[in-house]
């Protein structure tokens, strides 16, 4: 339904929101404490807070309100909490989600294009690169699924050795990292998150931590060419267009940083192993937390068992007339809906779908539609509110000897069925039982 699916959104834009915050005020000191090799590691924080909460979650107990509503036909009951979001309050706003989502996704694919075709035809080189038919652009990385190196036309001619065996020193280090596979998982979650401005930044900061990582490990792998790395670095920095996904050394990335890392490297102050294990537990905390800060979700029906005697049943608290559907009343059609209903502890109607039906397809929409506006007094064991499956059945009939039989609309023995509902055209008050 498109309130779970909004609320599953919305909980994923939450917790991301807040793995970001974490890794944007942590990043500065993990470079200084850890190096700035293992500063992509902690952004591994924010897609895995994502998968977390998309995980199927333990069931939490719900706050009860103080505010009481009242009851139309049935016994009084304690306070409530209504917490769902109607569908068509939460269609709407979904839409509008998945347009976002799908424009900015189209923005980024045009711009993947255009940096792609201006590469022109590609040649393998002896030395397993690929050579592109333009000089303007180059080298960079692609591919996400099989990353490859793509050097300029006038690689040989523009760069001499030392800085050929320094750029190329760079781009491996970003195939080996994973890094154009990080930026598309980046891309995905800006475009599921096109209106949080946070997510633009942290991909920005992102890009840049890779960066730095890189440029750690060609001094790391070249200690003495300190100074002739930054001169590479300084001359090719020019305004390019973008590229989405991808790791692209002529750029405009912000150079301060960069080049202050290659003039004054820091020392990393614990062991690379410890670093590794450090980030790795961040990250699993964080997402344990995540994943057990979920609301509860609805358990399969068939883990519930049926109430029992020690169990105070669910009853009906308020409820309204179900719509009798137009074409039904012109064909003077009658018949009945039985419905299995997941009552939250709160009242609210969980899950509603159709048990049976004597004409399947015609009532069953409208009697739904009903019961998820209902409240209900939920099933209590041992004082405390509990989750129960339900029966209701709705019978339909266009006279008033038809259809009023309430074994025509009881379910299977496993699931108690509350009183029978009776609905006609006409503006009857609605009998329940």
């Amino acid at each position: 339904m498109a309130a779970d699916a909004l609320a599953t959104l919305l909980e994923g834009l939450v917790a991301t929101s807040l793995a970001m915050a974490m890794v944007l005020l942590l990043r500065v000191a993990w470079r200084r404490l850890l190096g700035p090799g293992l500063l992509p590691l902690l952004w591994l924080l924010v897609p895995l807070v994502q998968v977390a909460v998309l995980l199927p979650a333990p069931i939490a107990p719900v706050v009860e309100s103080t505010d009481e509503i009242a009851a139309t036909g049935a016994p009084t009951m304690g306070p409530v909490t209504v917490i769902a979001m109607r569908d068509d309050v939460a269609t709407p706003l979904l839409a509008i989600w998945w347009l976002g989502a799908l424009m900015l996704a189209a923005h980024l694919v045009r711009q993947q294009r255009r940096f792609r075709r201006r590469l022109g035809s590609l040649t393998r080189r002896p030395d397993g690169h690929f050579q592109a038919a333009t000089a303007q652009v180059g080298p960079v990385v692609i591919g996400s699924l099989q990353p490859r190196i793509i050097l300029p036309a006038d690689f040989e001619q523009r760069f001499d050795v030392e800085q050929r065996e320094l750029i190329l020193a760079h781009e491996r280090s970003h195939v080996r990292r994973g890094d154009v596979a990080a930026r598309w998982v980046a891309s995905a979650l800006r475009c599921l998150y096109w209106f949080n401005p946070l997510i633009h930044v942290a991909a920005a900061r992102l890009r840049l931590d890779q960066e730095l990582a890189a440029d750690a490990d060609v001094l790391h792998t070249h200690p003495h060419a300190r100074r002739r790395y930054a001169e590479t670095l300084l001359e090719e920095q020019l305004a390019v267009p973008g590229l989405p996904v991808g790791c692209l050394w002529q750029s405009s990335h912000p150079l301060k940083e960069r080049i202050l890392m290659l003039k004054h490297p820091a020392t990393p102050r614990l062991p690379h192993r410890t670093g590794i294990g450090l980030a790795m537990a961040i990250v699993a905390s964080c997402c344990t937390l995540a994943w057990a800060g979920q609301p509860a979700r609805a358990p399969d029906p068939s883990t519930i068992e049926a109430t029992s005697a020690d169990v105070d049943p669910v009853t009906y608290r308020r409820i309204s007339r179900p719509s009798y559907p137009p074409a039904a009343v012109a064909n003077r059609q009658s018949g009945n809906v039985v419905l299995e209903v997941l009552v939250g502890t709160d009242g609210v109607p969980r899950e509603v779908k159709v048990s049976k039906a004597s004409a399947p397809g015609v009532f069953d929409e409208t009697a739904m539609a009903s019961v998820k506006a209902w409240r209900f007094n939920p099933a209590r064991k041992d004082g405390q509110p509990v989750e129960s499956w339900v029966l209701v059945p709705i019978c339909y009939a266009t006279g008033p000897s038809e259809g009023t039989a309430s074994d025509k609309c009881e379910g299977p023995d496993a699931v108690e069925a509350l009183d029978v509902i009776h609905t006609r055209p006409a503006l009857a008050p609605v009998n329940p039982g």
